[in-house]
């Protein structure tokens, strides 16, 4: 791994959001480097700062510290953060302060900006960066044809303003390797610390897994964001066709302005809740996910992929669902394809039906269960860092 750096992550995420891709590559690049991870969009108001307690409190308990990774989280000195003229402010005030913050912890040090979403190319040579990084791992789109224009711009700037192009997938790694000289493919990551060593857990104390033992076999499961990303019409004709089955979606939900809105988001989760078999079960910790997919009898990862975004992406939960031995039925997801017959890929509701029947019927192949695990490791946080670290110190560090 790349060592001894100065590495500035900007968050353009939640630290808590559940596909914490973000927060494991701080932590584990923070083993042998300075890590920053500067949250531009989690800030707190100058008023809320001094005059409510609850939220100054919250405010300084989500500034942990581990060695050599610091959180830095900004206060909007303006008031009316919601107003776009105002947020534009808020935000060139919160630069200044990390580049204050930044010069009494870095020894005047060029950092490695290391950016995952082009939405925050305007950060670019904020820094005096030695390195820009564009670590791709989805294509950014929206369903919003201002917003995808948008998003369009902003994946070209940075595209030619990044020194190198790290993707996590063979779908985005065909998309962009003609578009950058330094194009690589890594690794996607995945927690195996906890998706690989957790053991089942016990329900007492435990309500989301108390709750979903109740839920009658076979259960069909999905654990991520309930969203626009999925396809409602599939799982509504799933459900209906197989009133044995149990459909289980663990997860908050989440709610995108404008995909929302376009996918009709709050009336296709209503119509699925009205549907018996389907069972919906909130957020839990990131540590008890593993037991919750152990009580699955098969996974699922029903993305629309009519969405551009859904069609190149990598989902990190594959690799969660492989390091449990689960069998996993998916739409034709472009980099998932390559990964059969560990995972099975269905067109439509008739060859997912297909698929989950043949699976509820026959054991779960052990040979499949090993080689599962086995890309699991491929795909650790760590195997991505060092194949970065690798390509970084070759051609730049001349290591």
């Amino acid at each position: 791994m790349i060592s001894k750096q100065i590495i500035i992550i900007p968050f353009h995420m939640p630290w808590d959001f559940p596909c914490d891709y973000l927060k494991q590559t701080a932590i584990t690049l923070a083993k042998k480097n300075k890590v920053f991870a500067f949250h531009i969009y989690e800030g707190i108001t100058l008023f809320s700062l001094i005059f409510r307690p609850k939220k100054r409190a919250l405010f300084f308990k989500n500034l942990p510290r581990r060695k050599n990774f610091l959180r830095f989280i900004p206060v909007y000195l303006l008031p009316f953060h919601r107003w776009q003229a105002i947020q534009k402010i808020n935000y060139w005030f919160s630069i200044q302060q990390f580049k204050l913050f930044i010069k009494f912890k870095t020894e005047k040090k060029q950092p490695i900006l290391w950016l995952f979403s082009p939405e925050l190319v305007f950060l670019t040579g904020e820094f005096k960066e030695k390195v820009l990084l564009y670590d791709c791992v989805d294509f950014y789109s929206s369903l919003n044809k201002k917003a995808n224009q948008v998003k369009k711009k902003e994946k070209k700037e940075l595209l030619n303003k990044a020194d190198f192009v790290f993707t996590n997938s063979p779908a985005l790694f065909n998309l962009f390797k003609n578009k950058h000289l330094q194009v690589f493919q890594v690794p996607q990551g995945c927690n195996l610390n906890i998706f690989l060593k957790t053991k089942k857990l016990k329900t007492k104390k435990n309500y989301s897994l108390n709750k979903s033992k109740k839920i009658p076999q076979p259960r069909i499961g999905f654990v991520g964001n309930i969203d626009h990303r999925l396809d409602f019409q599939l799982i509504k004709t799933l459900a209906k066709r197989n009133p044995s089955w149990s459909f289980v979606f663990v997860g908050p939900v989440y709610k995108d302005k404008l995909q929302a809105k376009k996918t009709n988001l709050n009336k296709n989760i209503r119509k699925l809740k009205k549907i018996k078999n389907i069972y919906f079960l909130p957020k839990i910790e990131k540590e008890k996910i593993p037991s919750i997919i152990d009580i699955f009898d098969c996974c699922l990862i029903p993305y629309d992929i009519e969405q551009q975004f859904n069609l190149y992406s990598y989902p990190m939960k594959v690799f969660e669902y492989f390091a449990r031995g689960k069998p996993i039925v998916s739409t034709p997801i472009k980099s998932l394809i390559p990964l059969q017959p560990y995972l099975k890929i269905a067109g439509n509701a008739n060859q997912f039906e297909k698929e989950i029947k043949k699976i509820l019927k026959n054991c779960w192949s052990k040979k499949y269960i090993r080689e599962q695990k086995k890309l699991a490791k491929a795909n650790s946080w760590q195997a991505k860092i060092e194949e970065i670290s690798k390509i970084l110190k070759s051609l730049l560090f001349n290591q």
